[in-house]
């Protein structure tokens, strides 16, 4: 479980896409609940390799200042619920070629 941080700055880079939080590698039930991410390109990503994330539950946060909230291209489910989206291009992304999905509700955009 991801509780109550503040997550920021991260940087695009030869090494990253300046994401604040990374999955990797068969993660599975992986809670992120209460958190502030802001000002980094991305504020959740799932990585593909190892088989991926099965299972991430993202509850109650706020996103901040970047491009994309979240990235679910794992190939396992993500449900998406009570977050709010502040000066975020696109809330959430989903790579269902890779058969990720995304179950979402009470989620709201600002700006």
């Amino acid at each position: 479980m991801i509780s109550d941080n503040e997550l920021q700055g991260a940087s695009v880079s030869v090494s990253s896409s300046g994401e604040c939080v990374v999955i990797h590698e068969s993660g599975d039930n992986v809670r992120l609940y209460d958190n502030l991410m802001r000002d980094c390109a991305v504020g959740i990503v799932t990585a593909t390799s190892g088989g991926g994330a099965r299972y991430i539950e993202v509850d109650g946060n706020t996103f901040r200042n970047m491009r994309l909230g979240i990235q679910n291209r794992g190939g396992g489910h993500a449900d998406i619920t009570n977050n709010i989206f502040i000066d975020v291009g696109l809330m959430w992304r989903n790579n269902s070629n890779n058969r990720s999905t995304v179950s979402t509700s009470d989620n709201r955009k600002e700006r």
